[in-house]
Parts: structure tokens; sequence; C-alpha cells
């Protein structure tokens, strides 16, 4: 888009693209006119003229920084908070203070300087007023992913009023104990900003980054269901035919979902390889007989975000047992041009496995 932009002496500039070609617009227009307003000038006038220029100068120079600049907080929260899910993002990524710079996504500032970002480009609700009273939005996205456990454990083996009472203080304790390590760092970037274009911000960019890799694996690596308090409880408070309960129930719930990954990766499969029905089914067996130690119950597996995650990375979770299966068994169910896209998959599948234990997908080999 072509504008114009009027200057005193009645012509007019052209202004082309964004809003910093108008600003470099207006500059030129503003700095044309102190110089020609200079003629006939005292030099006193002359010292007030070049005060407008550095004054003008400076206020440029602070709009090409004000692009580099990022907030900590708001990148911090929106890696952590995102995965709760982004509900709970948009209600808990906020700050104090009264302007954000380049936050990451959309920002509403409220009227007592509390700030609220945008997830997945959704309009976020008004920021509720800052209190560090509060409990901690980790904490409470970690336990809102969490006490479903404690919910289904009660409905498999219909716990007592007692039974509950202690492993609910059980779960609480774990999961403030996981949110307290996340908290440690978290605290750190409160308020935080770093300049790109300094050398210092881009060392406090890059700390960024390993906080929240390392605070994203702790998240997802939780599993109150075999870590922790909460796990060595269940063995004390539950009774034996609770515990064969609750065992079971896992157990069908593991075979449930490594079925669905199945199902998925081979429906993707099948879209290159043209399996017949009997390829498909005997490949169906033999990986299902292989399933790998999967994990479902980890901080940010709990729920749905866990069945997507598990079905999102299924062409990876299924070639990894295509590669445990072995070259032999699987080319007795398919041709050579079945095989070598299979191969390929198995591959992938094998390299993969130690990021799909990061993420808490899997168990790591040690455990």
């Amino acid at each position: 888009m072509v504008g114009t932009l009027n200057s005193e002496r009645g012509g007019s500039l052209p202004c082309r693209g964004p809003w910093r070609s108008g600003l470099a617009a207006a500059g030129a227009a503003l700095a044309i006119t102190v110089l020609l307003a200079r003629c006939g000038c005292a030099e006193d006038d002359w010292i007030v003229a070049d005060a407008e220029l550095t004054a003008l100068k400076s206020a440029a120079a602070h709009m090409r920084n004000a692009g580099n600049v990022q907030n900590l907080q708001t990148h911090f929260d929106a890696n952590i908070l995102g995965l709760f899910g982004p509900v709970h993002a948009q209600q808990h990524i906020r700050l104090r203070g009264n302007r954000v710079i380049r936050g990451g996504g959309q920002v509403v500032v409220g009227g007592n300087g509390a700030v609220q970002m945008g997830v997945n480009g959704q309009q976020p609700q008004a920021a509720p007023a800052a209190d560090d009273s509060a409990e901690s939005p980790v904490l409470i996205g970690l336990r809102k992913t969490i006490e479903p456990q404690l919910t289904r454990l009660d409905r498999v083996c219909d716990l007592s009023a007692e039974q509950r009472r202690l492993l609910q203080l059980a779960l609480e304790a774990d999961v403030r104990r996981v949110a307290e390590d996340v908290d440690r760092d978290r605290r750190k970037y409160i308020g935080a900003t770093a300049n790109l274009q300094d050398p210092a911000g881009q060392q406090k960019w890059q700390q960024l980054h390993q906080d929240v890799q390392r605070c994203r694996q702790v998240i997802q690596r939780f599993d109150p269901g075999k870590d922790g308090l909460f796990w060595k409880a269940q063995g004390s408070v539950l009774t034996p035919p609770q515990r064969t309960k609750a065992d079971t129930e896992t157990e069908a719930r593991l075979a449930n979902r490594w079925k669905a990954v199945v199902n998925v990766a081979l429906s993707r499969w099948d879209e290159v390889l043209g399996l017949d029905r009997q390829q498909f089914e005997e490949l169906e067996r033999l990986l299902l007989e292989n399933r790998p130690s999967l994990r479902m119950n980890s901080g940010g597996l709990a729920g749905l975000g866990g069945q997507a995650q598990h079905f999102q990375m299924s062409p990876w979770l299924a070639g990894m047992a295509l590669a445990d299966i072995g070259e032999q068994r699987v080319r007795k169910v398919v041709n050579d041009r079945q095989w070598t896209v299979l191969s390929r998959a198995a591959q992938a599948g094998r390299q993969m496995r130690q990021s799909l234990e990061q993420q808490g997908l899997l168990e790591t080999a040690n455990r």
C-alpha cells in the first residue's frame, strides 16, 4: 500500500510498507522541516533544533531496539503452562507491569498492570489482578492434570474415606515437590526481559531455553503412579484385592492405548504399502505382541493430551516395535517393496527412542 505524508511546506512524501516505514518517513519529514526552519534563526534557536533532532534519533533507536526485547517470563510460561492445556495457559500467562514487548503472542494489558497472552491465536480473557499469595500456576496445572488418577483409583477400588484422604495427602505432596522444582527456575524470570542485540541478553535467552527444556522434562517424566509418595502409599493403604484391581485396570488401559497407536500407525503405513487384509492383521498381531513400555500418566501426558501425543508419535512408536520384532519375522508378512518402506520406519523408530523417553512417552531403559 502506498500513502502520503504531508510536510509543513505543503508537499508530500511517499510512505510504503508497515508502520516502521511510516515512522522513518515521518522522521525524515520532521528532520527536513527542522533544517528548513533554521534559515533565519538565531544561534540559540539552532540549539533547540539540535535538541529536537537528538530526541528524534533517540526515539527512533528506542523503537528499533524494542523489537528485540523479549519478555522472559512470558516465554517461560508459554512453554511450561502450555503443557497443561491452552485454557490453563490463557488464564495464567501474565506478569506485573504496564507493558510487554513482543511476548511471543497476543498480549492484553489490564488496567491493574496484569498481562495475559493469547495462546494459539485465541483471544484471552481479561487478566485478573496479580496476587503474590496465590498458588503457582505450575502447581495448579499439575494438580489439575494429575488428580484424575486418584479419581480413577477411587472408582476402580471403591476407596474408603480414610483411604482416599491418605492417598490425597500423598499425591498432593508429590505434586508440590515437582511444582516447586519447576518454580525455582520460573521465579528467576518473573518480570525479566532480555535484549537480543546485547550479548548479556543473548546469554539470558540461551539460559531460558535450557531451563525450559529441563522443566518440561521434569513435568513430562513425573508419573505419580510409578514415582514418589503416592505410589509408595498405595502399597500400604490398599488391600491386596484392591491392589489387584488397580493393576488389572492399568494393564487394560495400556493395552487399549497401544492397540489404538498400532491402528493409527498401520493406517498411515497402509496408504503407502497397500497391505491386503491378511498382511494388515498379521502385522497388527506382531505389533500388539511387542508393546513397548508406554507411560500414560506422567505430568504432561495425562488425559486427552497424552492420548494425542501417543497418536502423533505413533509411526515412531510402532517403528520402534518393528525394530524389536526384527527383519526376519516382518519379511515373512510383506514383500520386498513393502519391507523397504517398513525398514525405514523401523530405523526411524530406533533413532527416536531416546527422544520418546525424554518426552515421557516411554519408560527409560534403567527404570
